[in-house]
C-alpha cells in the first residue's frame, strides 16, 4: 500500500486531553450500546408487543452488523482517512439512535439498530487508528489503556445506566441519551483530531458480502429454530455453509483479501480467535437471558435488574486493572487456563444455584466476571504475539470480529432456548457456557504446548 500526502503528526500538548476524550467517546458508545439495551428488553416487549425472537434481533441487529463490517471499516479508514470515517460513523450512529428512540414498531427499531451497528463498526477501528496517529509513541500505551478503560467502564455501567433510564424516562431514553454524546464527540474531533495517513487499498466487496451473509444466515437459522423451524431453518443453515465456503474461495483468489487466510497458519492467533468467539457466545447470551430472567421470573424492576449485574461487571473491571501484571507473571496461556477453569466453575454454580437467593448468584457472577475480565487481555496478547507487527491491526480486527460474531450467536442460541421456558432455558444456557469453558481449557492447554515448542 502506498501512503500519500497526509503527514503523520501528533496532537499539540494543549489538545491531547480533549483529543483523547473525543476518541474515547467513540468506544464508549460502541460498548455502551452492546450492554445497555439488555435491561430495556422487558419494557420494549411490553410496549411494542414483541416476541422473544424479535427482541433477539434488537440485540443481534446491532452486534451482527458490527461484527461483519469491522474489517471493511478498517480498510475504509486506510482508503479515505480515519477522521472522515470517524465523524461519518458518529453522524450515522446519532441519526440511527434517534430512529431507535422514535421507532413505532419492532421492524423500524431493528432497522435503526442495524444503522447503529454500521456506525459502531466505523467508530471502533477509526478511533484506534486516530489514537495511533495523533499520540506520540512514548505516550501511546497509556493513551490506548485509557481508551480501552473507557470502553470497559461503559460496558460495565451499561446495565445500570439502562435500568435507571428505563425506570425513570422509559426505554426510548436508552437510545436518546446517545445523541448529545455524539454531538460532543463530533465537535471535539473536528477541533482536536488530525487526519490519519491515507493509503491506496481496495475494499474486498465479495468477501464482505459473503461473510455478512454467512453470519446473518447462521444467526437467523438459530433464532428461527425456536420460532417455526422446518425447511426454512434448514435453508438458512445451508445458506450459511455455502456462504462460508464461498468466502474462503473468494479470499484465496483476492489480490487484497479482507482476511488473508495465511494468518491462520499462526496457531496462537487461531486459538485466540476461537477462544474469543466462544467467550462472547457465553457472555452476551447470558446477559440477554439473565436480563429477562431477573425481570420476568424474579420480578425485579429495570433498575434493580441492572444493579443485579453489578457483581459481574465489577469483576470484569477489577480483572482488567490487574490483568497486565498477571499475564506478565504467568504468561497468557496459563492465565487462559486458570480463567476458563474459574468461569466454568462459576457457570456450573449458577446452573445449580439458580433457584437460591441472590447473594449466592452474586458471588458466582463476580467470579464469572473476574474470569472473563482476565481472559480478554490474555487472548489479545496471544493474538498480537502470533503475527508480524505489521499485521497487528488486521489481527486485532479479526479477533474483535470473531468476538462480535460470538455475541450475536450467543444471543440467538440462548434466547431461543429460553423462548418457551425462561428458567429452564437459562439453566441450559449455563450448562452450555460451562461446556464452552471446558473447550477453552483444552484450547489453553494446546496453546501452552505450542508455546513450549516455540
Amino acid at each position: 500500500m502506498l501512503a500519500r500526502s497526509v503527514p503523520i503528526t501528533t496532537a499539540p500538548p494543549a489538545t491531547r486531553p480533549w483529543m483523547l476524550a473525543a476518541l474515547s467517546l467513540g468506544v464508549v458508545l460502541v460498548q455502551l450500546d452492546v450492554s445497555v439495551v439488555n435491561v430495556a428488553t422487558h419494557a420494549i416487549h411490553a410496549d411494542l408487543h414483541s416476541s422473544v425472537a424479535a427482541l433477539q434481533w434488537v440485540i443481534d441487529g446491532y452486534t451482527l452488523t458490527l461484527a461483519t463490517l469491522l474489517l471493511t471499516a478498517g480498510a475504509l479508514c486506510d482508503l479515505l482517512g480515519a477522521r472522515r470515517i470517524y465523524i461519518a460513523g458518529m453522524v450515522l450512529f446519532g441519526v440511527a439512535s434517534i430512529g431507535c428512540a422514535l421507532a413505532p414498531d419492532m421492524g423500524e427499531l431493528v432497522a435503526a439498530r442495524v444503522g447503529q451497528g454500521i456506525g459502531a463498526a466505523m467508530l471502533f477501528p477509526a478511533s484506534l487508528t486516530l489514537l495511533n496517529h495523533n499520540v506520540a509513541p512514548e505516550r501511546r500505551v497509556q493513551a490506548v489503556s485509557l481508551w480501552a478503560a473507557g470502553g470497559s467502564t461503559a460496558m460495565a455501567l451499561g446495565p445500570i445506566v439502562g435500568g435507571v433510564l428505563v425506570d425513570t424516562l422509559g426505554w426510548r431514553a436508552v437510545f436518546a441519551i446517545n445523541v448529545p454524546v455524539v454531538a460532543v464527540s463530533i465537535v471535539l474531533t473536528s477541533m482536536t483530531v488530525r487526519e490519519s495517513a491515507i493509503a491506496r487499498r481496495r475494499v474486498d466487496l465479495p468477501g464482505q458480502i459473503l461473510i455478512a451473509l454467512c453470519v446473518a444466515a447462521l444467526v437467523a437459522a438459530v433464532i428461527r429454530m425456536g420460532d417455526t423451524g422446518g425447511s426454512s431453518t434448514v435453508a438458512l443453515f445451508a445458506t450459511a455453509i455455502l456462504a462460508l465456503f464461498g468466502f474462503i474461495a473468494a479470499e484465496r483468489i483476492s489480490s487484497d483479501p479482507m482476511v488473508p487466510l495465511g494468518l491462520f497458519r499462526s496457531h496462537r492467533l487461531t486459538i485466540s480467535v476461537a477462544v474469543g468467539f466462544l467467550i462472547n457466545i457465553g457472555v452476551y447470551g447470558l446477559l440477554f437471558v439473565f436480563a429477562l430472567y431477573f425481570q420476568n421470573i424474579r420480578h425485579y424492576s429495570a433498575e434493580s435488574a441492572g444493579l443485579a449485574f453489578l457483581p459481574l461487571m465489577t469483576g470484569i473491571v477489577a480483572a482488567n486493572l490487574i490483568a497486565a501484571r498477571v499475564i506478565r507473571r504467568f504468561g497468557p496461556a496459563r492465565v487462559l487456563q486458570m480463567s476458563t477453569a474459574a468461569a466454568t466453575a462459576a457457570a456450573l454454580t449458577l446452573a445449580l444455584a439458580l433457584d437460591l437467593g441472590y447473594p449466592t448468584l452474586a458471588v458466582a457472577l463476580a467470579v464469572l466476571g473476574f474470569a472473563l475480565g482476565s481472559l480478554v487481555p490474555a487472548i489479545t496478547s496471544e493474538t498480537l504475539a502470533g503475527v508480524d507487527p505489521s499485521r497487528s491491526g488486521l489481527a486485532s480486527g479479526l479477533l474483535n470480529s470473531a468476538r462480535q460474531c460470538g455475541s450475536a450467536l450467543g444471543v440467538a442460541l440462548f434466547g431461543t432456548l429460553a423462548a418457551d421456558d425462561l428458567t429452564g432455558g437459562l439453566r441450559a444456557s449455563l450448562w452450555i457456557t460451562a461446556a464452552l469453558g471446558a473447550a477453552m481449557i483444552l484450547l489453553g492447554a494446546l496453546m501452552q504446548v505450542r508455546d513450549r515448542r516455540a
